[in-house]
């Protein structure tokens, strides 16, 4: 099975022309469309981000999605450890926007930026909640309803970079808030659309676009731009075209029938090894003979980790988890880096509850581990990584139904997971549900298509209903140290910290914390609504905070919980951010 692979998918010379005519608004003409006036306030003695910064963040700091390029999603602060956490007390609170909220708030010398749904983005004083200034997006009509959350801010220089809802990138002047460059980098009307947000590598503004379910030859694909100017540098494809390497594993569908590939979280990038580490989603629509296809048809890039030079976005080479995935079960979450006895490591886990750990220098496969109950494959290699569906899996016709467990819901999600260097764990939230799925027969036809199937969920067996599941894995052995398991679905992602604690939140409107070493619960509050999102941790003063939103909608992880465990009740409005410190 062609897991493992090299090549290259960058922007060909071919590609230049369109490239240089895409849209790089002026600063006044985005400012006079679409900036909200800013509050009365500028942020004084700003220094701008530098690249060393990024590289070595002050551990007060939280500058990017996971903390750190690395993406482990840890903390170094030690000031809140095991001993004193149950003495935690709200700081402060902010009400934000409706809609799908699942932030990641970025805190840059006593500073947060929070993206609020509807692109929405504010600069509140980090220690007390006080806005200093507001930009909004003025989304309306089909933009302004639906999936419009934008997990991640970026920033760098002077500049906040925001993902919009309306499939553009836009920089902000971080003191003020108003636009500086906007570039439009897909067309909306096709519903493109950001939901993962960027990362900033070496100047570069990096990028991954979502909303590939339609048919049209735009295709999926990730995207870098200028940081001071906005331009477009290169565009690499996520789904292999005809004619270029990969694009055999399509069989003879024609670039337009080729769906999918979205990036639902950011990547990861080791600067000693030059490389940036890109998840990438599932093939659509999501059974293979609703693609017009069978089993056996890889469909590259799909549901893979891809490895990119930052400088031209080329594949240097490829891992693809689960090839000719059939049930929406994608491999498209975040990539840890950890250096482990002189290798260089990379770990990632999707939808399959399947623990991946690979040599990230070539991507070659080190290890697995089966997270959650999966009866999805009949082998699994252990040797190479390789698996292979189950019979039935494999001739599903449309319309023909097949029983899986765990279900769209995950395994594992986009609820990162956090890894603690101390302890050597790394903590993963996880879903056991399980799921009837039968493929949709599809228009093929230009702006047809679609990902949808009919489907049905249900408890996973041997849970006794316990759909959230918290749990620590050793790195070197990848086997399970500790487990927490409860009715409620986790929401968030976890959050390990220096002093030895690890933070989660769940359906229930839970946030607690725990020992990370044992799992033993050491604190708990109920916020509001439900908690979502991903909590980080800051410094302000010598005071370290702790920081997690509350949110409502989204995707599996929200609406099969719902389905599965209706008797959750909880308010059906309540976004906001909850901030948390010692007395």
């Amino acid at each position: 099975m062609g897991s493992l692979g090299l090549g290259g998918a960058a922007a060909s010379p071919s590609d230049s022309a369109v490239i240089a005519e895409r849209d790089v608004r002026a600063p006044a003409e985005a400012e006079e469309e679409h900036v909200t006036p800013p509050g009365e306030r500028e942020i004084e003695d700003f220094e701008p981000v530098t690249t060393e910064m990024l590289l070595d963040p002050d551990p007060g700091d939280w500058l990017m999605f996971r903390r750190t390029y690395d993406g482990q999603g840890h903390s170094p602060l030690n000031q809140i450890d095991t001993d004193n956490v149950g003495d935690l007390r709200m700081a402060w609170s902010w009400a934000m926007a409706d809609g799908v909220n699942q932030p990641t708030p970025l805190v840059y010398r006593g500073v947060m930026y929070l993206a609020n749904p509807g692109n929405i983005i504010q600069a509140l004083e980090a220690d007390t909640g006080t806005l200093i200034w507001e930009y909004d997006r003025g989304l309306e009509g089909d933009l302004a309803r639906g999936f419009n959350q934008l997990r991640n801010l970026a920033i760098w220089g002077d500049k906040v970079f925001v993902a919009t809802k309306d499939a553009a990138m836009l920089a902000l002047d971080a003191r003020s808030g108003r636009p500086l460059w906007e570039t439009q980098i897909a067309d909306p009307a096709k519903r493109y659309r950001n939901t993962s947000g960027p990362i900033v590598v070496d100047g570069l503004v990096v990028n991954g676009i979502n909303g590939c379910i339609r048919y049209y030859e735009d295709s999926c694909f990730i995207t870098a731009h200028d940081a001071e100017t906005g331009e477009e540098r290169w565009r690499t494809y996520t789904i292999a075209r005809p004619g270029e390497p990969g694009g055999e594993t399509w069989g003879d569908l024609p670039l337009m029938l080729r769906g999918g590939g979205d990036s639902w979280i950011p990547g990861s990038y080791d600067p000693e090894l030059e490389i940036i580490y890109w998840p990438v989603a599932q093939a659509k629509p999501w059974v293979p003979a609703s693609r017009g296809l069978t089993i056996d048809h890889e469909v590259l890039y799909t549901n893979s980790t891809l490895a990119l030079r930052p400088g031209d976005g080329k594949i240097v080479f490829y891992r693809q988890h689960v090839p000719g995935e059939a049930l929406d079960l994608d491999e498209a979450f975040e990539q840890v880096l950890i250096d482990r006895g002189g290798r260089k490591l990379l770990l990632t886990s999707g939808k399959h509850g399947i623990l991946w750990k690979l040599d990230r220098t070539d991507g070659s496969f080190v290890a697995l581990e089966e997270m959650v109950f999966q009866n999805v494959f009949d082998h699994i290699d252990r040797e190479t990584g390789d698996v292979r569906y189950r019979e039935d899996i494999a001739s599903a016709e449309v319309g023909e139904w097949v029983s899986v467990c765990p279900s769209t819901a995950g395994g594992h999600n986009w609820q990162a997971s956090s890894y603690s260097p101390a302890q050597g764990l790394l903590v993963v939230p996880l879903s056991q549900s399980c799921l009837d799925i039968s493929g949709r027969e599809p228009r093929f036809e230009e702006g047809a298509g679609g990902e949808r199937a009919d489907r049905k969920w249900f408890e996973m067996p041997g849970t006794e209903g316990r759909l959230g599941k918290l749990a620590a894995y050793d790195v070197d052995s990848m086997e399970e140290v500790w487990s927490v398991e409860q009715r409620p679905a986790f929401l968030t992602a976890a959050l390990t910290t220096g002093g030895g604690v690890v933070f989660a939140g769940d359906i229930d409107r839970r946030f607690r914390a725990w020992d990370t070493a044992t799992g033993r619960e050491l604190w708990g509050t109920r916020l509001p609504t439900s908690v979502q999102g991903f909590p980080v941790s800051y410094e302000v003063d010598g005071v370290q905070y702790v920081a997690v939103s509350t949110g409502l909608g989204g995707g599996s992880p929200r609406f099969v919980p719902a389905a599965v465990s209706p008797e959750i009740r909880y308010p059906r409005n309540g976004n906001g951010l909850f901030v948390f410190r010692l007395p």
